[in-house]
């Protein structure tokens, strides 16, 4: 059995394109999509294979484990898709916001498609300002 653990961090830049709907565009749908570099992480690998006993059942063992890091993609592409709500309270804004991304590169190479998926959901606050028309 083969067990790969990694934790890293990437850095986005993936342009959004943004559609609002209604009158005050209080509703938006959005959708990102774009490359990512590796900042940093840790990748390691075991390999765990059935110790068998000659009384009684067969135990698992961990027979090897390595540092993969070199493995590592330094660049994957990500796509994501999400819905964002503003909520006027008089000068303050409260922006709800949730996200499906998906990462579209495979995480290990050479060997399993390691594909990964997640939701993100936040809450945001934005202080804004009186907008002042001058006409001539």
């Amino acid at each position: 059995m083969l067990n790969i653990t990694q934790k890293s961090s990437y850095l986005y830049f993936a342009p959004r394109i943004d559609l609002g709907v209604g009158y005050r565009k209080r509703f938006h749908f959005y959708f990102a999509l774009g490359p990512g570099i590796l900042l940093g992480g840790n990748k390691e690998t075991s390999y765990y294979e059935p110790r068998y006993q000659h009384t009684g059942p067969s135990t698992g063992s961990d027979t090897l484990t390595a540092n993969t890091n070199s493995s590592m993609r330094t660049l994957i592409f990500n796509y994501a898709v999400g819905v964002t709500y503003r909520l006027p309270l008089g000068y303050w804004n409260v922006i709800l916001s949730q996200e499906i991304s998906y990462i579209s590169s495979k995480l290990n190479y050479p060997g399993t498609n390691l594909n990964t998926s997640f939701l993100n959901l936040s809450v945001g606050l934005v202080h804004k300002y009186p907008q002042v028309t001058v006409e001539y």
